[in-house]
Protein backbone atom coordinates (compact mmCIF):
# COMPACT_ATOMS: atom_id res chain seq x y z
CA UNK A 1 0.00 0.00 0.00
CA UNK A 2 1.41 3.38 -1.03
CA UNK A 3 2.35 5.79 1.75
CA UNK A 4 0.33 9.03 1.67
CA UNK A 5 2.35 12.15 1.12
CA UNK A 6 2.62 14.41 4.13
CA UNK A 7 0.40 17.46 3.69
CA UNK A 8 1.99 20.87 4.19
CA UNK A 9 0.57 23.17 6.84
CA UNK A 10 -2.01 25.75 5.85
CA UNK A 11 -0.49 28.84 4.30
CA UNK A 12 2.83 27.18 3.50
CA UNK A 13 1.74 26.34 -0.03
CA UNK A 14 2.00 23.11 -1.93
CA UNK A 15 4.83 21.50 -3.85
CA UNK A 16 3.99 20.36 -7.36
CA UNK A 17 6.13 18.87 -10.07
CA UNK A 18 6.03 20.26 -13.58
CA UNK A 19 8.21 18.28 -15.93
CA UNK A 20 11.41 17.53 -14.05
CA UNK A 21 11.28 20.47 -11.63
CA UNK A 22 9.35 21.05 -8.41
CA UNK A 23 7.54 24.34 -7.76
CA UNK A 24 6.22 25.97 -4.61
CA UNK A 25 2.65 27.12 -5.30
CA UNK A 26 0.77 29.48 -2.96
CA UNK A 27 -2.98 29.87 -3.30
CA UNK A 28 -5.50 32.20 -1.73
CA UNK A 29 -9.22 31.53 -2.06
CA UNK A 30 -8.43 28.89 -4.63
CA UNK A 31 -6.39 31.29 -6.79
CA UNK A 32 -2.65 31.01 -7.35
CA UNK A 33 -0.93 34.12 -5.95
CA UNK A 34 2.63 32.85 -6.37
CA UNK A 35 4.47 30.11 -8.17
CA UNK A 36 8.22 29.76 -7.62
CA UNK A 37 10.63 27.22 -9.08
CA UNK A 38 12.57 25.27 -6.45
CA UNK A 39 15.13 24.30 -9.12
CA UNK A 40 15.32 20.65 -8.19
CA UNK A 41 13.78 17.37 -9.26
CA UNK A 42 14.24 15.75 -5.86
CA UNK A 43 11.18 15.85 -3.59
CA UNK A 44 13.12 15.93 -0.33
CA UNK A 45 15.37 18.74 -1.53
CA UNK A 46 12.31 20.63 -2.75
CA UNK A 47 10.73 20.37 0.71
CA UNK A 48 13.88 21.77 2.32
CA UNK A 49 14.03 24.69 -0.11
CA UNK A 50 10.38 25.47 0.45
CA UNK A 51 10.94 25.59 4.21
CA UNK A 52 13.90 27.93 3.73
CA UNK A 53 11.87 30.19 1.46
CA UNK A 54 8.82 30.48 3.69
CA UNK A 55 9.79 29.53 7.25
CA UNK A 56 6.82 29.28 9.63
CA UNK A 57 4.74 31.35 7.23
CA UNK A 58 0.97 31.38 7.65
CA UNK A 59 -0.69 32.95 4.63
CA UNK A 60 -3.72 35.01 5.61
CA UNK A 61 -3.89 37.62 2.88
CA UNK A 62 -2.26 38.23 -0.47
CA UNK A 63 -0.73 41.43 0.93
CA UNK A 64 0.93 39.49 3.76
CA UNK A 65 2.38 37.05 1.29
CA UNK A 66 3.74 39.78 -0.98
CA UNK A 67 5.29 41.55 2.00
CA UNK A 68 6.86 38.32 3.24
CA UNK A 69 8.34 37.48 -0.15
CA UNK A 70 9.72 41.03 -0.45
CA UNK A 71 11.34 40.72 2.98
CA UNK A 72 12.91 37.38 2.06
CA UNK A 73 14.24 38.80 -1.20
CA UNK A 74 15.66 41.80 0.64
CA UNK A 75 17.43 39.60 3.18
CA UNK A 76 18.82 37.38 0.45
CA UNK A 77 20.02 40.35 -1.64
CA UNK A 78 21.88 41.91 1.28
CA UNK A 79 24.72 39.49 0.70
CA UNK A 80 24.94 40.24 -3.02
CA UNK A 81 26.96 43.49 -2.91
CA UNK A 82 30.36 42.68 -1.47
CA UNK A 83 32.37 45.76 -0.54
CA UNK A 84 35.33 44.37 -2.46
CA UNK A 85 33.19 44.28 -5.62
CA UNK A 86 31.07 47.39 -5.04
CA UNK A 87 33.21 49.78 -7.07
CA UNK A 88 33.16 47.57 -10.17
CA UNK A 89 29.40 47.12 -9.81
CA UNK A 90 28.94 50.88 -9.53
CA UNK A 91 31.22 51.66 -12.47
CA UNK A 92 29.48 49.20 -14.81
CA UNK A 93 25.94 49.93 -13.59
CA UNK A 94 23.52 51.30 -16.16
CA UNK A 95 21.84 53.23 -13.36
CA UNK A 96 24.77 55.53 -12.60
CA UNK A 97 25.00 58.89 -14.35
CA UNK A 98 26.76 58.04 -17.60
CA UNK A 99 27.77 61.67 -18.24
CA UNK A 100 30.06 61.72 -15.20
CA UNK A 101 33.58 62.62 -16.29
CA UNK A 102 36.34 60.04 -15.95
CA UNK A 103 38.26 62.45 -13.74
CA UNK A 104 35.35 62.62 -11.31
CA UNK A 105 34.99 58.84 -11.36
CA UNK A 106 38.70 58.54 -10.64
CA UNK A 107 38.27 60.76 -7.59
CA UNK A 108 35.30 58.69 -6.42
CA UNK A 109 37.35 55.51 -6.80
CA UNK A 110 40.29 56.86 -4.80
CA UNK A 111 37.98 58.03 -2.04
CA UNK A 112 36.17 54.68 -1.99
CA UNK A 113 39.47 52.81 -1.75
CA UNK A 114 40.44 55.03 1.16
CA UNK A 115 37.16 54.10 2.85
CA UNK A 116 37.85 50.38 2.32
CA UNK A 117 41.29 50.76 3.90
CA UNK A 118 39.82 52.53 6.92
CA UNK A 119 37.03 49.94 7.20
CA UNK A 120 39.47 47.01 7.12
CA UNK A 121 41.40 48.56 9.99
CA UNK A 122 38.39 49.43 12.12
CA UNK A 123 35.67 46.94 11.12
CA UNK A 124 37.50 43.95 9.59
CA UNK A 125 34.41 41.70 9.72
CA UNK A 126 32.29 44.12 7.68
CA UNK A 127 32.15 42.67 4.16
CA UNK A 128 28.91 43.80 2.50
CA UNK A 129 27.36 47.16 1.66
CA UNK A 130 24.29 46.39 3.76
CA UNK A 131 26.49 46.23 6.88
CA UNK A 132 27.49 49.91 6.62
CA UNK A 133 25.55 51.52 9.46
CA UNK A 134 25.03 55.18 10.27
CA UNK A 135 27.50 54.77 13.13
CA UNK A 136 30.19 53.52 10.74
CA UNK A 137 29.46 56.34 8.29
CA UNK A 138 29.68 58.95 11.05
CA UNK A 139 32.99 57.58 12.32
CA UNK A 140 34.46 57.57 8.84
CA UNK A 141 33.21 61.11 8.20
CA UNK A 142 35.07 62.20 11.32
CA UNK A 143 38.21 60.48 10.03
CA UNK A 144 37.89 62.40 6.75
CA UNK A 145 37.44 65.65 8.65
CA UNK A 146 40.61 64.92 10.63
CA UNK A 147 42.58 65.01 7.36
CA UNK A 148 42.61 68.84 7.70
CA UNK A 149 40.89 69.52 4.41
CA UNK A 150 38.53 72.22 3.25
CA UNK A 151 34.79 71.90 3.76
CA UNK A 152 34.24 71.60 0.02
CA UNK A 153 36.69 68.67 -0.19
CA UNK A 154 35.00 67.02 2.79
CA UNK A 155 31.58 67.42 1.18
CA UNK A 156 32.91 66.06 -2.12
CA UNK A 157 34.20 62.96 -0.33
CA UNK A 158 30.93 62.25 1.47
CA UNK A 159 28.87 63.02 -1.64
CA UNK A 160 30.91 60.47 -3.59
CA UNK A 161 30.16 57.76 -1.03
CA UNK A 162 26.47 58.68 -1.15
CA UNK A 163 26.47 58.49 -4.96
CA UNK A 164 27.98 55.00 -5.01
CA UNK A 165 25.52 53.77 -2.39
CA UNK A 166 22.52 55.30 -4.18
CA UNK A 167 23.29 53.35 -7.34
CA UNK A 168 23.74 50.03 -5.49
CA UNK A 169 20.92 50.32 -2.93
CA UNK A 170 18.49 48.10 -4.82
CA UNK A 171 21.02 45.34 -5.44
CA UNK A 172 22.18 45.55 -1.83
CA UNK A 173 18.65 45.28 -0.48
CA UNK A 174 18.93 48.41 1.68
CA UNK A 175 16.25 51.04 2.05
CA UNK A 176 18.27 53.93 3.50
CA UNK A 177 21.44 55.62 2.30
CA UNK A 178 23.28 56.37 5.55
CA UNK A 179 25.67 58.76 3.78
CA UNK A 180 22.76 61.07 3.00
CA UNK A 181 22.31 61.54 6.74
CA UNK A 182 25.84 62.84 7.22
CA UNK A 183 25.52 66.66 7.53
CA UNK A 184 27.36 68.65 4.88
CA UNK A 185 29.60 71.52 5.91
CA UNK A 186 29.17 75.16 4.84
CA UNK A 187 31.10 76.08 1.73
CA UNK A 188 34.47 77.65 2.57
CA UNK A 189 36.06 77.44 -0.86
CA UNK A 190 38.07 80.40 -2.10
CA UNK A 191 37.56 81.02 -5.80
CA UNK A 192 40.45 81.70 -8.14
CA UNK A 193 41.10 85.34 -8.93
CA UNK A 194 41.10 86.63 -12.48
CA UNK A 195 44.22 88.30 -13.85
CA UNK A 196 44.13 91.98 -14.69
CA UNK A 197 45.22 93.10 -18.16
CA UNK A 198 48.45 94.41 -16.65
CA UNK A 199 49.13 91.05 -14.95
CA UNK A 200 48.47 89.16 -18.19
CA UNK A 201 51.02 91.35 -19.94
CA UNK A 202 53.61 90.69 -17.25
CA UNK A 203 52.96 86.94 -17.38
CA UNK A 204 53.62 86.78 -21.11
CA UNK A 205 56.66 89.05 -20.82
CA UNK A 206 58.11 86.76 -18.14
CA UNK A 207 58.85 84.13 -20.79
CA UNK A 208 61.34 86.53 -22.37
CA UNK A 209 63.28 86.79 -19.10
CA UNK A 210 66.34 84.54 -19.20
CA UNK A 211 66.34 84.18 -15.42
CA UNK A 212 63.05 82.24 -15.59
CA UNK A 213 64.00 78.59 -16.08
CA UNK A 214 61.30 76.26 -17.42
CA UNK A 215 61.04 73.06 -19.39
CA UNK A 216 59.77 73.69 -22.94
CA UNK A 217 59.63 77.41 -22.24
CA UNK A 218 58.38 78.54 -25.67
CA UNK A 219 55.62 75.95 -25.70
CA UNK A 220 54.62 76.91 -22.17
CA UNK A 221 54.13 80.46 -23.42
CA UNK A 222 51.79 79.18 -26.13
CA UNK A 223 49.98 77.19 -23.42
CA UNK A 224 49.30 80.43 -21.55
CA UNK A 225 48.09 82.08 -24.78
CA UNK A 226 45.68 79.24 -25.54
CA UNK A 227 44.16 79.62 -22.07
CA UNK A 228 43.98 83.40 -22.40
CA UNK A 229 42.17 83.33 -25.76
CA UNK A 230 39.82 80.38 -25.10
CA UNK A 231 39.29 80.10 -21.34
CA UNK A 232 39.77 76.34 -21.62
CA UNK A 233 40.93 74.19 -18.71
CA UNK A 234 44.53 73.03 -18.39
CA UNK A 235 43.99 69.52 -19.79
CA UNK A 236 42.22 70.85 -22.89
CA UNK A 237 44.89 73.50 -23.50
CA UNK A 238 47.83 71.14 -23.00
CA UNK A 239 46.29 68.41 -25.17
CA UNK A 240 44.85 70.64 -27.91
CA UNK A 241 45.09 68.93 -31.31
CA UNK A 242 45.45 70.55 -34.71
CA UNK A 243 42.49 68.49 -35.93
CA UNK A 244 40.29 70.45 -33.48
CA UNK A 245 41.27 73.74 -35.13
CA UNK A 246 39.68 74.89 -38.39
CA UNK A 247 41.83 77.78 -39.58
CA UNK A 248 39.62 78.27 -42.63
CA UNK A 249 36.45 78.91 -40.64
CA UNK A 250 38.37 80.41 -37.74
CA UNK A 251 36.93 78.09 -35.09
CA UNK A 252 38.05 75.60 -32.44
CA UNK A 253 35.67 72.72 -31.73
CA UNK A 254 36.44 69.97 -29.24
CA UNK A 255 35.05 67.78 -26.51
CA UNK A 256 36.49 68.89 -23.13
CA UNK A 257 38.21 66.23 -21.03
CA UNK A 258 36.07 67.07 -18.00
CA UNK A 259 32.74 66.64 -19.79
CA UNK A 260 33.49 63.83 -22.24
CA UNK A 261 30.79 61.72 -20.63
CA UNK A 262 28.09 64.15 -21.76
CA UNK A 263 29.47 64.16 -25.34
CA UNK A 264 29.01 67.93 -25.36
CA UNK A 265 31.39 69.89 -27.56
CA UNK A 266 32.52 73.47 -27.10
CA UNK A 267 33.12 75.90 -29.93
CA UNK A 268 35.38 78.94 -29.68
CA UNK A 269 36.33 81.56 -32.30
CA UNK A 270 39.90 82.32 -33.34
CA UNK A 271 40.72 85.98 -32.82
CA UNK A 272 43.43 87.57 -34.99
CA UNK A 273 45.84 87.64 -32.04
CA UNK A 274 45.17 83.96 -31.32
CA UNK A 275 45.66 83.05 -34.99
CA UNK A 276 49.05 84.72 -34.82
CA UNK A 277 50.10 82.61 -31.83
CA UNK A 278 48.86 79.43 -33.50
CA UNK A 279 50.85 80.29 -36.59
CA UNK A 280 53.95 80.63 -34.42
CA UNK A 281 53.28 77.14 -33.05
CA UNK A 282 52.75 75.71 -36.54
CA UNK A 283 55.98 77.26 -37.84
CA UNK A 284 57.95 75.95 -34.86
CA UNK A 285 56.57 72.46 -34.26
CA UNK A 286 54.46 71.58 -37.31
CA UNK A 287 50.76 70.83 -37.57
CA UNK A 288 50.72 67.09 -36.90
CA UNK A 289 49.11 65.95 -33.67
CA UNK A 290 49.36 68.26 -30.68
CA UNK A 291 49.69 72.02 -31.00
CA UNK A 292 52.35 72.06 -28.25
CA UNK A 293 53.69 68.48 -28.50
CA UNK A 294 56.40 68.59 -25.83
CA UNK A 295 54.04 70.04 -23.21
CA UNK A 296 51.34 67.52 -24.19
CA UNK A 297 53.74 64.61 -23.72
CA UNK A 298 54.93 65.93 -20.37
CA UNK A 299 51.37 66.60 -19.20
CA UNK A 300 50.35 63.01 -19.91
CA UNK A 301 53.36 61.67 -18.00
CA UNK A 302 53.63 64.24 -15.21
CA UNK A 303 50.68 66.65 -15.04
CA UNK A 304 51.77 67.94 -11.63
CA UNK A 305 55.13 68.97 -13.12
CA UNK A 306 53.36 71.17 -15.67
CA UNK A 307 51.15 72.62 -12.92
CA UNK A 308 54.18 73.38 -10.76
CA UNK A 309 55.83 75.29 -13.61
CA UNK A 310 52.63 77.28 -14.17
CA UNK A 311 52.65 78.35 -10.52
CA UNK A 312 56.35 79.15 -10.88
CA UNK A 313 55.62 81.66 -13.66
CA UNK A 314 52.79 83.27 -11.69
CA UNK A 315 55.01 83.63 -8.62
CA UNK A 316 57.82 84.99 -10.82
CA UNK A 317 55.86 88.19 -11.53
CA UNK A 318 55.19 88.72 -7.83
CA UNK A 319 51.68 87.31 -7.44
CA UNK A 320 51.03 85.32 -4.28
CA UNK A 321 49.61 82.03 -5.50
CA UNK A 322 48.61 80.62 -2.09
CA UNK A 323 47.04 82.48 0.82
CA UNK A 324 46.30 81.61 4.42
CA UNK A 325 42.61 80.98 5.16
CA UNK A 326 40.73 83.81 6.81
CA UNK A 327 40.25 83.71 10.56
CA UNK A 328 37.00 81.95 11.35
CA UNK A 329 37.02 79.62 8.34
CA UNK A 330 37.20 75.92 9.11
CA UNK A 331 39.79 75.19 6.43
CA UNK A 332 43.35 75.00 7.72
CA UNK A 333 45.37 74.53 4.54
CA UNK A 334 46.39 77.39 2.32
CA UNK A 335 44.07 78.18 -0.57
CA UNK A 336 45.18 78.75 -4.17
CA UNK A 337 44.08 82.21 -5.28
CA UNK A 338 46.02 82.34 -8.56
CA UNK A 339 46.51 79.37 -10.84
CA UNK A 340 46.00 78.26 -14.42
CA UNK A 341 42.24 78.34 -13.84
CA UNK A 342 42.58 82.09 -13.30
CA UNK A 343 42.86 82.39 -17.08
CA UNK A 344 39.36 80.91 -17.35
CA UNK A 345 38.02 83.52 -14.94
CA UNK A 346 39.91 86.21 -16.86
CA UNK A 347 38.39 85.09 -20.16
CA UNK A 348 34.86 84.98 -18.74
CA UNK A 349 35.16 88.32 -16.95
CA UNK A 350 36.58 90.03 -20.03
CA UNK A 351 33.88 88.52 -22.27
CA UNK A 352 31.11 89.59 -19.90
CA UNK A 353 32.44 93.13 -19.52
CA UNK A 354 32.59 93.48 -23.30
CA UNK A 355 28.93 92.58 -23.70
CA UNK A 356 29.14 88.98 -24.89
CA UNK A 357 25.70 87.32 -24.44
CA UNK A 358 25.76 84.76 -21.64
CA UNK A 359 24.37 82.06 -23.95
CA UNK A 360 27.31 82.54 -26.32
CA UNK A 361 29.81 82.43 -23.46
CA UNK A 362 28.19 79.17 -22.35
CA UNK A 363 28.70 77.75 -25.85
CA UNK A 364 32.38 78.71 -25.78
CA UNK A 365 33.27 77.57 -22.25
CA UNK A 366 30.86 74.66 -21.79
CA UNK A 367 29.72 76.04 -18.42
CA UNK A 368 26.03 76.39 -17.65
CA UNK A 369 24.36 79.77 -17.92
CA UNK A 370 23.64 79.63 -14.17
CA UNK A 371 27.37 79.19 -13.45
CA UNK A 372 28.33 82.06 -15.73
CA UNK A 373 25.80 84.53 -14.32
CA UNK A 374 28.23 85.47 -11.53
CA UNK A 375 30.43 87.29 -14.04
CA UNK A 376 27.47 89.31 -15.28
CA UNK A 377 26.34 90.05 -11.73
CA UNK A 378 29.80 91.48 -11.07
CA UNK A 379 29.46 93.75 -14.11
CA UNK A 380 26.04 94.88 -12.87
CA UNK A 381 27.51 95.71 -9.48
CA UNK A 382 30.21 97.78 -11.15
CA UNK A 383 27.55 99.61 -13.14
CA UNK A 384 25.58 100.15 -9.93
CA UNK A 385 28.61 101.68 -8.24
CA UNK A 386 29.13 104.06 -11.17
CA UNK A 387 25.44 104.93 -11.17
CA UNK A 388 25.58 105.91 -7.51
CA UNK A 389 28.32 108.47 -8.21
CA UNK A 390 26.24 110.01 -11.01
CA UNK A 391 23.15 110.74 -8.91
CA UNK A 392 23.12 114.42 -7.86
CA UNK A 393 23.50 115.06 -4.14
CA UNK A 394 25.55 111.98 -3.25
CA UNK A 395 28.84 112.96 -1.57
CA UNK A 396 32.25 112.06 -2.94
CA UNK A 397 35.52 112.22 -1.03
CA UNK A 398 38.04 115.01 -1.51
CA UNK A 399 40.60 112.39 -2.48
CA UNK A 400 38.41 111.18 -5.34
CA UNK A 401 37.91 114.75 -6.57
CA UNK A 402 41.60 115.60 -6.42
CA UNK A 403 42.78 112.44 -8.16
CA UNK A 404 40.89 112.97 -11.39
CA UNK A 405 38.64 115.50 -13.03
CA UNK A 406 35.08 114.25 -13.36
CA UNK A 407 33.81 113.51 -16.82
CA UNK A 408 30.99 115.66 -18.18
CA UNK A 409 27.72 114.68 -16.54
CA UNK A 410 26.00 113.93 -19.83
CA UNK A 411 28.81 111.50 -20.79
CA UNK A 412 28.54 109.66 -17.48
CA UNK A 413 24.80 109.43 -17.87
CA UNK A 414 25.02 108.02 -21.38
CA UNK A 415 27.62 105.43 -20.37
CA UNK A 416 25.71 104.31 -17.31
CA UNK A 417 22.43 104.12 -19.15
CA UNK A 418 24.06 101.93 -21.76
CA UNK A 419 25.60 99.63 -19.15
CA UNK A 420 22.42 99.21 -17.12
CA UNK A 421 20.19 98.81 -20.16
CA UNK A 422 22.45 96.09 -21.57
CA UNK A 423 22.71 94.27 -18.24
CA UNK A 424 20.55 91.23 -17.53
CA UNK A 425 18.48 90.36 -14.45
CA UNK A 426 18.65 93.77 -12.79
CA UNK A 427 17.78 93.92 -9.11
CA UNK A 428 14.93 96.14 -7.93
CA UNK A 429 17.43 98.72 -6.71
CA UNK A 430 19.25 98.75 -10.04
CA UNK A 431 15.93 99.17 -11.87
CA UNK A 432 15.13 102.12 -9.61
CA UNK A 433 18.48 103.73 -10.38
CA UNK A 434 17.98 103.13 -14.09
CA UNK A 435 14.59 104.85 -13.95
CA UNK A 436 16.11 107.74 -12.00
CA UNK A 437 18.87 108.23 -14.56
CA UNK A 438 16.33 108.28 -17.37
CA UNK A 439 14.44 111.09 -15.65
CA UNK A 440 17.47 113.31 -15.02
Amino acid sequence: MATAKKRRTKGSGSIVKRGKVYYLVIKEDGKVVSKKSLRTGDRKTAEQKAEELLPNFDLKTKEEFVAKVAEIRRLKSQDKVKLSQAWEMFYTSKFRRQQTAEGTLGNYKRNYERFLGWLNRNYPTCKTLSEITLKIAEEYAQDVEDMIISNSTYNYHIRGMATITNVLMHDAGISENVWERIPRKPNDSIGKKAFTEEEVGRLLEAFDDESLKLMHKEQMKILFCIALFTGMRLADCALLLWRDIDLKSGMISLMPVKTKGSRKRITAPLTPAFREKLQEAADSWGMDGYVIPAVAERYQQNASGVSDDIQKVISFIGLETNIEPEVGLSRKRKAVQYGFHSFRHTFCSHSASNGMPVALLSEITGDSIATLQKYYVKIQHQALHKAATAIPGLPVTAKEVSQEQPAPKHAIKENLLAELQNATDLTDREKMLLALLKEK
